[in-house]
């Protein structure tokens, strides 16, 4: 079944977790500037998404 990217599902999320999700990305943004491994914080980032919209890992 093909979806339009307008009939996605997108959560409001706490303002909370939006900064932690954005100091995530800005520390990815960083490292891989750097050369350096983003993989913990790529991992944090999933479990956050993944939490957010209620999925399993078996839903990935």
């Amino acid at each position: 079944m093909l979806y339009k990217i307008e009939q996605l599902p997108v959560p409001e999320i706490e303002p909370e977790l939006e900064v932690e999700i954005t100091e995530l990305m800005d520390a990815v943004l960083f490292k891989k500037s750097q050369g350096i491994s983003t993989i913990n914080e790529e991992n944090k980032i999933d479990a956050l998404v993944m939490l957010e919209y209620k999925l399993q890992p078996s839903d990935a």
